[in-house]
């Protein structure tokens, strides 16, 4: 009997010195591990990594495509552009000068006519025949003598205008400004070559203000310039 209590009680400090040991040998292990992590860190948190469909490329982007016919045209280059500005800009110049020419040109014209009907309001003589006998005077001589340019084909007086038998053949244009002559006297101060013209005869209007009172125009009667009367 007292055998076995003596076997009982080593097996009972056996199992609490075993325990013992378990757990100095325990503890040294927890403490080692935390100076470890202590100096060396704690290990790196493993990283995350994305997702599948973030990993994939994303897809090219729609390709826009503008149809031949709206294409915008490429802007000239500056050279053209200055050239075609040198060329608008010498256009117009010409186009100034030739205003300016037919501006002079209507100017001369009316001048010119100014000076027919003056010359022959300010020379009575022009419009008075010569007394019967009786030589002519200067104005009478110049009239008489100033070549014919054309004749009186045809009188109509109530429309405002003659027909005469020349044109452009004999360098009759719109617009000139001539007298009727009857032998030595003027009796229409101005007639004005309308704008029917042909190579062989013309219409020229007619200023009712030109004709001298009572006196009628009539076929045969000359066309003549006033200049130098």
């Amino acid at each position: 009997m007292k055998l076995e209590h003596l076997f009982l009680g080593l097996c009972f400090l056996l199992i609490i010195f075993t325990g013992g040991l378990a757990f100095h040998y325990r503890t040294e292990w927890l403490l080692e591990k935390q100076r470890t992590e202590l100096s060396h860190g704690p290990s790196a948190a493993p990283q995350m990594q994305p997702p599948a469909y973030a990993q994939q490329p994303a897809a090219p982007a729609p390709r826009t495509t503008t149809p031949p016919s709206l294409t915008p045209a490429p802007a000239p280059a500056t050279a053209d552009i200055d050239q075609r500005s040198v060329a608008v800009d010498s256009e117009l110049e010409k186009l100034r000068e030739q205003v300016k020419a037919q501006e002079a040109k209507a100017k001369a014209a009316e001048a010119e006519a100014r000076l027919i009907t003056n010359k022959a309001a300010t020379n009575p003589a022009a419009i008075t025949p010569a007394p019967a006998g009786e030589p002519l005077n200067e104005i009478q001589s110049r009239i008489a003598a100033a070549p014919a340019i054309a004749k009186v084909k045809s009188s109509h007086l109530t429309d405002g205008f003659v027909v005469l038998d020349q044109g452009s053949g004999r360098n009759l244009t719109t617009g000139q400004d001539f007298a009727i002559r009857r032998g030595h006297v003027i009796i229409a101060k101005r007639i004005t070559v309308g704008e029917t013209v042909s190579p062989d005869e013309c219409i020229a209007d007619v200023n009712p203000k030109s004709l001298e009172l009572g006196v009628d125009i009539k076929p045969g009667d000359e066309i003549i310039k006033l200049d130098g009367l």
